[in-house]
């Protein structure tokens, strides 16, 4: 499986969005990780900051957007049923989805791939474990409780 992100359309209609933009940048390409064996491919307009290249980011060329270059990989995807794309942008959810990828909303992703979450019925993490992952993560990623 792909999972084609539209970075900055996640980075705004997330938590991703309360960080400084850099920062909010490196946090989705290291998040993007936990999606692991699939490959994650994260596209930001290169119009916005730009950014050194790295596996699995994209800054667009100047004069494309983002949503062109995320059009033009669906097209051209040789197997659209194992895309998935990841924005809240209705032009390009709609196409994408005319053209057999799948989509998923930008909340969704941010929780994670599907695989990690218990299913109903199973114990998954104790309340206790879940609070001390979540207070690890609230210091690395220097985010003040509210």
């Amino acid at each position: 499986m792909t999972y084609l992100v539209d970075g900055y359309n996640l980075i705004l209609t997330t938590r991703f969005g309360e960080m400084e933009m850099e920062r909010a940048r490196e946090y989705l390409v290291a998040f993007g990780k936990v999606y692991a064996p699939d490959r994650v491919i994260i596209v930001f307009d290169g119009k916005g900051g730009g950014g050194s290249p790295r596996p699995g980011v994209v800054f667009t060329r100047e004069g494309e957007s983002a949503d062109d270059y995320m059009k033009r990989f669906i097209r051209n995807c040789e197997k659209p049923q194992e895309l998935t794309v990841v924005t809240e942008d209705r032009e390009i959810t709609g196409f994408a989805g005319n053209l057999g990828a799948g989509v998923m909303s930008t909340r969704e992703f941010v929780k994670g791939p599907r695989r990690l979450r218990p299913r109903r019925g199973s114990p998954g993490l104790s309340e206790k474990k879940r609070s001390e992952i979540n207070e690890e993560l609230r210091e690395d990623w220097g985010i003040e409780d509210r």
